[in-house]
C-alpha cells in the first residue's frame, strides 16, 4: 500500500519566514532592553528574548517540512 508524501505548500514556505524574521526582531528588540545588574536573568527583556528563540525554532521546523 502506497502512501502519500506530504509536500509542502507554499503557504507553508512564505509562514515560515515569517516566523522566522518576526522571532528574530522580537529577538533584537528583546536584546536592546535595559540590562539590571549587568546580568540578562533580571532584564525584562529575558522573556521577550525566549519567545523569540521559540519563534525562530518553530519558523525552521515549519520550513523543514515545507521544502
Amino acid at each position: 500500500m502506497a502512501q502519500k508524501v506530504y509536500k509542502g505548500s507554499g503557504a507553508d514556505f512564505i509562514t515560515a519566514v515569517c516566523l522566522v524574521l518576526f522571532g528574530a526582531a522580537f529577538s533584537i528588540a528583546a536584546l536592546r532592553m535595559r540590562v539590571f545588574n549587568n546580568s540578562l536573568l533580571v532584564s525584562p527583556g529575558l522573556f521577550p528574548l525566549i519567545l523569540g528563540a521559540v519563534f525562530i525554532l518553530l519558523g525552521l521546523l515549519l520550513l523543514r517540512s515545507a521544502a
